[in-house]
């Protein structure tokens, strides 16, 4: 079995909310979080390997507080670029 080469994120960052699969996805995920868990402005959470915020973007408005987390600086990097709800808080995490 030979293993796929490592994606460089950083590089990847800058296009990948272009394709539409994606976007899609991100949509897809959201609502069903949104169908499973009962979200409210009370609530914080943590998106562990957020990318650019697809998912996250979706959720903010209906939860209080988003904390942000991703390996990639240049995912968090479009991620700041962004425009989040006014309600957003958001700390934005890179190790």
């Amino acid at each position: 079995m030979s293993a796929e080469p490592p994606r460089d994120f950083d590089q990847a960052a800058a296009a990948w909310d272009e394709k539409p699969q994606r976007r899609l996805l991100a949509a897809a995920v959201a609502a069903g979080i949104a169908a499973a868990i009962p979200l409210h402005r009370g609530m914080r959470a943590l998106e562990y390997g957020c990318g650019t915020g697809l998912v996250g973007l979706h959720l903010a408005e209906q939860i209080g507080q988003l904390t942000a987390a991703d390996a990639s600086p240049g995912m968090l990097l479009e991620l700041k670029k962004n425009p989040g709800p006014s309600a957003w808080t958001m700390w934005l995490r890179s190790w």
